[in-house]
């Protein structure tokens, strides 16, 4: 009986175990979900501040560009302000070109008139002294003339002697001058012709066959013989 009884094995003391955290089935596609979410959230307020910065800087470069413009526009107007005033210089140029060219030609056409008014004094002095030695010669004509005609030979000899210039040329050029009907009125050749006449019966002049001369030595012989008693 012994035998059969045996000695139950003396179980060991089993340490109270503690129990393991049982983890919840759900846990690990929670935390994936709230990484998700955050790295969502991280790009969105990314997302919000490049936004922010691209608004600011179109902003600014709005900004810029109204300052560009605005900078622009006062160029423009300042441009287009000196464009009209050179167009306003060119105008005035123009006219005081015209009015320059016009002065211009009135100054040449007063200048032409001008030479002609001093022509014609020219002509006017010179037919003024031409007259004046025409009056000389038809006066001295006249005067020796009258002395010839007074029987005083000597002093048409002395005023014929004292001739110191072309009488009988000046003489015909005033006849030559005249028409027949002023002839008719008076012509000084005939009386330069009836002096000559009157000189030579005393031969005091000699026709050479186209001019009158006057004979010196007989002119000084009258002159010396009247002046001796």
């Amino acid at each position: 009986m012994t035998d059969f009884i045996h000695e139950h094995p003396k179980e060991e003391p089993v340490a109270a175990s503690v129990p393991a955290p049982q983890l919840d089935e759900d846990d690990g596609p929670v935390d994936e979900r709230t990484g998700q979410k955050r790295v969502y959230g991280y790009i969105f307020l990314l997302f919000i501040v490049a936004f922010f910065l691209l608004l600011w800087s179109f902003l600014m470069n709005q900004r810029s560009n109204e300052q560009v413009l605005s900078e622009l526009r006062g160029s423009a107007g300042a441009l287009q302000s000196t464009m009209d005033r050179n167009l306003e210089l060119e105008r005035q140029v123009e006219a005081l070109e015209a009015e320059v060219e016009e002065l211009g030609n009135r100054a040449a056409a007063l200048q032409d008139e001008l030479d002609v008014q001093k022509m014609n004094l020219e002509q006017a002095r010179d037919d003024a002294q031409k007259w004046g030695e025409q009056y000389e010669a038809v006066k001295d004509v006249n005067v020796a003339l009258g002395c010839c005609e007074a029987g005083d030979y000597r002093s048409a000899a002395l005023r014929i002697a004292a001739w110191d210039y072309d009488v009988e040329g000046r003489i015909r050029e005033i006849h030559d001058s005249m028409d027949e009907e002023e002839r008719k009125v008076y012509d000084p050749l005939e009386d330069l012709q009836a002096l000559m006449t009157a000189l030579a019966d005393k031969n005091l002049v000699k026709w050479n066959g186209s001019r009158w001369e006057r004979q010196t030595e007989a002119i000084e012989d009258l002159i010396r013989s009247a002046g001796n008693p």
